[in-house]
């Protein structure tokens, strides 16, 4: 596996060049580390170094010709050469030593967090972007030997993800991946031909959505040309026919569903995966788990730290802690009631619950919690939101069989009316009260919105 893994770091290209740090250890040794995107780290240990040089650019040491980092063995010997600078200017330092132990981490990159400054109503797009580049560069760099096989299924919607998303370069979108970094990654083993031919296989899946065919049929035009010319500008013009398609795109889409599939899916994937982004101060972390996050899930909450998710008869709520600088904690709490017809409601067509995010609707509220009893303080408000929500459904629930059970009482007594028209006038009562009580909440929770927002202003 050694060599695997000298051949893995040979072969990094200049996209990793800005990934490289190197720190001093005990017994005359370093550790450079390689980060991989967000899918992963390379640590090298270096041990018994003998001889450490520095070359600036000026002389031409060509040791290392591309990429951050380069290993070759001499003798019983190993150099490593790897970039970096000496006051600001670009050099490259090498290290003779006798051992070198190679150790690779791979982490989750499917909860890649995305700038809300970059969500347009598209969250599951712009993470399903970030999660396919993460999947082709870590395919691209590491090969099939570091991929599960669910990794490798997937692979093809990842291409047509990957595609689209590098196509908005040509309006200068924000947030984008250049397509051509894959290319040069994978170094022949996949050009644009086969990443086009793998790409369209998602029609077999999602044929039955218009924007899905007619990507796939730009694709298909641009494949076929290709065939008989290698002409760079024929890929060009096809990231530009794509371009209208991926930025008007939204949660109200029928394609959103490919995005929202992808998303959830390789978050399934990815669940066995070290987690990047864990604290280093537990203290805060454990608090959540074992004292204010054990009282959401004491009320019904569904726990997959940091998020907490509950399903009632009216709402849905989803609840994530975010751990500010190992110091504080911001609480932020999204309620969406259940309303036929509404944009809520469509993409709950699209995506299962047990999966949403905040920014899955991005209007939440959020309180920066500075101690525990703050956060102790901020779970009881949201039990008690929770707690007068369950009452008055229940409640309203009563009144309407009430009112339908009376209803139907009148009618037969007043017109002497068959059962049967009385059951049914009793039904009909009762949803009418039910529905009058639902939308007079959404106006009053709409008014109060509209309230806070005029004394934010």
């Amino acid at each position: 596996m050694r060599e695997k893994y000298i051949e893995i770091v040979n072969n990094l290209t200049n996209y990793y060049k800005k990934s490289v740090s190197v720190f001093t250890k005990e017994d005359n040794g370093k550790v450079i580390t390689i980060t991989l995107a967000d899918y992963g780290i390379i640590r090298l240990n270096l041990s018994k170094i003998s001889e450490e040089k520095m070359y600036y650019e000026s002389e031409n040491y060509e040791a290392i010709e591309s990429g951050p980092v380069k290993i070759n063995k001499l003798d019983d010997k190993y150099i490593v050469a790897t970039i970096g600078e000496n006051n600001k200017a670009s050099v490259v330092f090498t290290y003779k030593c006798d051992d070198i132990d190679l150790q690779l981490d791979l982490y989750d990159y499917s909860d890649i967090k995305i700038k809300k400054k970059y969500i347009k109503g598209d969250y599951r797009i712009k993470l399903g972007n970030h999660i396919a580049h993460n999947l082709l560069m870590k395919h691209a760099t590491l090969g099939d030997v570091f991929l599960s096989e669910r990794e490798k299924y997937i692979l093809p919607m990842a291409m047509w993800i990957a595609i689209l998303d590098s196509s908005q370069s040509f309006v200068d979108g924000p947030d984008y991946h250049k397509i051509f970094d894959l290319f040069i990654q994978y170094d022949g083993k996949y050009e644009k031909e086969e990443f086009l031919t793998k790409a369209i296989q998602i029609e077999n899946d999602y044929g039955n959505i218009k924007d899905v065919k007619k990507v796939c049929n730009i694709m298909k035009n641009c494949l076929n040309k290709l065939q008989t010319s290698k002409d760079r500008s024929i890929y060009s013009e096809m990231e530009k026919k794509l371009i209208d398609y991926l930025c008007y795109w939204n949660t109200l889409e029928p394609i959103y569903e490919v995005y929202t599939d992808f998303t959830c899916y390789m978050k399934d994937t990815c669940e066995n995966f070290k987690s990047n982004n864990s604290t280093k101060d537990k203290d805060l972390e454990d608090y959540i788990k074992n004292k204010a996050g054990k009282k959401l899930v004491e009320a019904g909450f569904i726990e997959e730290y940091p998020y907490y998710r509950i399903k009632t008869e009216d709402k849905v709520y989803v609840v994530e802690f975010e751990i500010i600088n190992n110091k504080k904690v911001n609480v932020k709490m999204l309620q969406e009631m259940l309303e036929e017809g509404s944009a809520f409601m469509e993409l709950l067509d699209k995506i299962d619950y047990k999966y949403l995010k905040i920014e899955d609707v991005n209007k939440y509220e959020e309180e920066i919690c500075k101690t525990k009893e703050e956060i102790d303080d901020e779970i009881e408000t949201i039990l008690g939101c929770l707690l007068v929500d369950k009452a008055l459904s229940k409640q309203n629930s009563k009144l309407g069989i009430i009112g339908g059970i009376i209803a139907a009482a009148i009618v037969y007594l007043l017109w002497k009316q068959s059962i049967l028209i009385c059951g049914v006038i009793g039904i009909v009562t009762c949803i009418v009260i039910v529905n009058i009580e639902k939308y007079a909440r959404m106006f009053a929770a709409i008014y109060n919105e509209g309230e806070n927002e005029d004394e934010n202003e």
